[in-house]
């Protein structure tokens, strides 16, 4: 797996833009993430999450703009190595083991056997699910299956990590866990991206996307008085997205 030189930023878009027919959902958007950051994109639904993370895995095409995922273009290259992708919709084997789903994806991402089974023991401890190693995954809990879930997309270790409403769902064990998880792997270096329609109190960047500019400006104030902390690092805003990108802590070098 290629590294991200030192210095440059794992995600990187300029004037992105992607409508259907004269549905405008993604007006310019300007973003950097650099190595051991947490940009969570918060907004209703049909703001455009989703399809924002679907262009950066390569999945959809931009109208417009300029996209980088650790110095590739996702719409022209294979950028599949270097990232993990949990979606909303769970994607789990019901019939194979907890151990089986992490192993058989892990050796699917290219891990040798000896490897995979390595990391699925990494992952479980990581997210509590140690002690359900041998239970079939259509016998867990909601929480634990979408442990499971989160656990399947960060087996082979990616540079950046895409997580799609990763707590929907989830009990209070399941959302403390994956919130744990998602700040222990920024430590060690990955960028992750996640995207939820309700605010979740995360120690890095947040991205809020709205489809109205007076709401977004409401939300900005009410925002600035939540997080006495945090300053605007940088917003832009055009007739159909507010664009707000919060900061807080560093980044890894």
């Amino acid at each position: 797996m290629s590294d991200i030189k030192k210095g440059s930023p794992a995600l990187q878009l300029s004037a992105v833009q992607k409508s259907y027919g004269d549905h405008h959902v993604l007006c310019g958007v300007d973003l950097k993430v650099m190595p051991g950051q947490i940009l969570g994109l918060l907004g209703k639904n049909g703001a455009g999450k989703s399809t924002l993370i679907e262009i950066l895995c390569g999945l959809r095409q931009a109208d417009s703009g300029l996209i980088s995922v650790c110095g590739m273009n996702p719409a022209k290259e294979s950028v599949g190595h270097l990232i993990g992708y949990a979606p909303q919709d769970l994607g789990i084997y019901p019939d194979l083991t907890v151990m089986e789903n992490l192993t058989y994806y892990g050796q699917l991402e290219g891990l040798s056997r000896k490897r995979s089974f390595a990391r699925a023991e990494e992952v479980m401890e990581l997210l509590g699910l140690t002690s359900e190693k041998t239970k079939r995954a259509r016998h867990l809990s909601g929480g634990q299956k979408r442990r499971l879930h989160s656990g399947m997309a960060i087996m082979h270790e990616p540079k950046v990590i895409f997580m799609d409403e990763p707590t929907v769902g989830a009990d209070v064990e399941a959302r403390s866990r994956i919130l744990h998880t998602m700040q222990s792997l920024a430590k060690n270096g990955a960028a992750i991206i996640y995207t939820s329609t309700t605010w979740l109190s995360l120690k890095n960047l947040v991205l809020i996307l709205r489809s109205y500019i007076t709401v977004a400006l409401q939300q900005k104030v009410r925002l600035k008085r939540l997080l006495p902390t945090t300053h605007a690092a940088r917003s832009a805003c055009n007739s159909h997205n507010l664009f707000l990108l919060l900061t807080v802590g560093k980044a890894t070098a």
